[in-house]
């Protein structure tokens, strides 16, 4: 009996294309890498490409998006993890996040790329801008968790300090692709993250909230 040949979907066209654009922005950077370039990474034509994206800004804010999500369900990830141990609540959650940390040198391009196409487009910068406060939602939330877990409440504005670990996550990453030898990817998550987040908390008073 003859095989047949089923259609891609839309969702396994989008799929496709942001696998594709994540090689060749990572290889050539978002303005060196074209339609074509993209197209030819995810083995699809550029009437595919132009069936499911307006423009290439538009896949790429994609593909930070679905990043962005990876990141935020790893550290939902730790936070479970964290919920399973009899240590501190709060080392335990960023010593899981760092040990199953997968982000590197193609994460650390695809940011930068990112910011750049923000600082010259303000429609770009509007998306992008959305995308970070998503992650910050999602990243304030596992840590209210683990403060609950911890019985300790924040001492300063909650998106302020998530902006501060993330952005000291990202820093963390680039100098540790510059220097590897003297610094591990996840060092900053591990060593410091937690030691900030201890520092704009306190203890919550006794019978109260």
């Amino acid at each position: 009996m003859p095989r047949v040949r089923t259609r891609p979907t839309r969702q396994d066209t989008a799929d496709r294309l942001v696998s594709g654009a994540r090689k060749a922005i990572t290889e050539r950077s978002f303005h060196g890498a074209t339609v074509d370039h993209i197209c030819e990474a995810a083995g699809l034509t550029r009437g595919a490409f132009y069936s499911g994206f307006k423009t290439k800004e538009e896949l790429f804010l994609e593909l930070y998006g679905r990043v962005s999500l990876d990141v935020a369900h790893l550290l939902g990830n730790a936070l479970e993890e964290a919920l399973k141990g009899d240590g501190d609540p709060i080392d335990t959650m960023f010593q899981k996040f760092a040990a199953a940390y997968p982000l590197g040198r193609e994460w650390y391009i695809l940011n930068a790329e990112m910011t750049l196409v923000a600082l010259r487009s303000e429609i770009a910068a509007a998306t992008f801008a959305k995308r970070r406060q998503t992650l910050r939602h999602m990243v304030v939330a596992k840590i209210q968790q683990v403060l609950d877990m911890s019985s300790r409440r924040l001492t300063i504005d909650p998106d302020l300090l998530a902006r501060a670990l993330i952005g000291l996550t990202d820093a963390g990453l680039g100098q540790s692709l510059i220097e590897p030898d003297k610094l591990g990817r996840s060092t900053f998550i591990e060593a410091i993250c937690p030691v900030i987040l201890k520092s704009c908390s306190e203890p919550l008073p006794a019978g109260g909230s």
